[in-house]
């Protein structure tokens, strides 16, 4: 989770809002010293939408913010390249919804504009923001980087992703 919200703020995004639940106390801990917001979901066990809507709540009361791009702790190895790319396409088109889009698959992180936060913050259950595509058409931005492709749920495949990470190439299209 630290090495997510130092990438969130080496690319220039701010606010940077964690949203924080089951293991609060560690995620939080793990933050200390950077200049992130935490939120902590409550209700975190009626799933991931309840999380979208608590990062969705913190992030209206911040004044200026037009977009949200949602960054996973499971995924570490996002790149600055990739966030910086999603801003820039959204900051030419301001399209409702921007991702990444490898090798024939739709990817994370995933940035949607603030005309979708009415329709992210109905969300209920396990539904994620893939749940509003039928209403907010993603644009996707060819990427070729496998890593976003890849979850990262233990130490030791955090350990194997390190590793392995100088092997793994990204590229813009």
């Amino acid at each position: 989770v630290r090495r997510v919200a130092e990438t969130a703020l080496k690319a220039g995004l701010w606010p940077v809002i964690v949203v924080s639940g089951a293991y609060a106390e560690a995620v939080e801990a793990a933050l200390t010293g950077l200049p992130v917001q935490i939120t902590r979901n409550a209700q975190w066990q009626e799933g991931q939408a309840a999380s979208i809507r608590a990062g969705l709540s913190a992030a209206r009361r911040q004044a200026g913010v037009g977009a949200a791009l949602f960054l996973l702790a499971d995924q570490p190895q996002v790149t600055l390249e990739v966030i910086r790319a999603l801003v820039e396409q959204h900051a030419q088109r301001l399209d409702a919804v921007s991702a990444p889009y490898i090798f024939e698959q739709r990817a994370n992180p995933v940035l949607f504009d603030s005309v979708t936060f009415d329709a992210l913050s109905a969300l209920s259950g396990e539904a994620g923001g893939r749940a509003i595509f039928g209403q907010f058409s993603p644009r996707y931005l060819t990427w070729y980087d496998r890593r976003l492709l890849l979850d990262v749920d233990t130490p030791e495949q955090y350990a194997e992703m390190l590793k392995n990470e100088n092997e793994l190439w990204a590229t813009r299209d």
